[in-house]
């Protein structure tokens, strides 16, 4: 059940966010993505509601590690429970601090003037930044060694079909060298195409993965 509900919480979550504005107009860097924010009505409750999507997807992984009963499988398992618990640790901080703390200091910005209001842009870039490598640390341990870990862990079991389990280690592979190349400050493509790549197009198979995944469970547990 988490493994179905997990990924529909995230999707709902991740839908109405957007892209943080990083220019418009004649705005450029935090005074775009403060403006952006503090515009969005929905910001902290979508933050919310991706905070829940993670411990969520968590409880799905933990389930997962429970059933592995095969040797190698089993020692995969091992390593998949803590990957995914610092994952979320990292889920929990990036999208607390992102959805409250720059929620409110766009907010005040947007309602400051003068030597107030550079004060609070300046804050604001320094946030930015440290949200910058929580992201991206979100990114390679959670959605890329964790899922990664599953994959593998699913394709050396033997009760599910091991192409299927394959299929996930190479999505959860894909990330984690993705972000590995953000935090290397190489990207693939235009500015933003790595984040693109992985939100876009990666993330939306791993959660079609693990829905399938939890499908899979819910029948074998049924027989």
């Amino acid at each position: 059940m988490c493994a179905i509900a997990g990924p529909i919480m995230l999707g709902m979550s991740l839908a109405p966010h957007g892209d943080l504005a990083t220019k418009e107009d004649s705005l450029v860097g935090e005074e775009a993505a403060l403006s952006y924010v503090a515009d969005h009505s929905t910001w902290l409750l979508i933050h919310l509601g991706t905070i829940v999507a993670g411990l969520i997807w968590l409880g799905a992984l933990v389930a997962l590690a429970g059933t592995l009963t095969r040797g190698s499988a089993r020692a995969t398992g091992r390593f998949l429970v803590p990957s995914a618990i610092v994952g979320v640790v990292f889920v929990v901080f990036d999208y607390g601090v992102d959805g409250y703390a720059l929620k409110v200091l766009a907010d005040e910005w947007a309602n400051a003037t003068g030597p107030e209001r550079e004060a609070l842009q300046r804050i604001a870039e320094t946030g930015l930044w440290l949200l910058n490598g929580t992201f991206h640390s979100e990114i390679v341990v959670f959605y890329g060694l964790t899922m990664l870990l599953a994959g593998l862990a699913v394709a050396l079991d033997g009760r599910f079909p091991r192409w299927f389990g394959v299929a996930g280690a190479v999505a959860g592979a894909a990330v984690l060298v993705n972000g590995l190349l953000a935090f290397a400050g190489l990207e693939l493509g235009p500015a933003g195409g790595t984040d693109q790549l992985v939100f876009v197009m990666i993330l939306p198979l791993e959660a079609l993965w693990l829905m399938v995944l939890g499908i899979l469970m819910w029948r074998h547990s049924s027989r």
